[in-house]
């Protein structure tokens, strides 16, 4: 099954359910694990994560910080 970014961002989220999460290293460490499958960056994995928030399966608590949390956010379909 092929990962997408947004997926790997979720694992992510998923791994820390419940906690603020800046942005930055939840990206960094997605884009390498993304390189490492696919041996190229993903194409814009910000866009993704604005997608998330717009889709309801992340929370933005305030600007560059975000969290889930499986009570209130819509499960993920990945």
């Amino acid at each position: 099954m092929r990962k997408t970014i947004t997926g790997l961002i979720m694992d992510y989220f998923r791994r820390y359910d419940c906690q603020d999460l800046y942005i930055g290293p939840v990206l960094d460490r997605a884009t390498k694990e993304y390189f490492k499958i696919y041996h190229s960056k993903p194409y814009d994995s910000l866009k993704a994560v604005n997608a998330l928030v717009e889709q309801g399966k992340l929370t933005m608590i305030k600007e560059g910080v975000y969290r889930y949390d499986p009570a209130v956010n819509k499960p993920s379909d990945e």
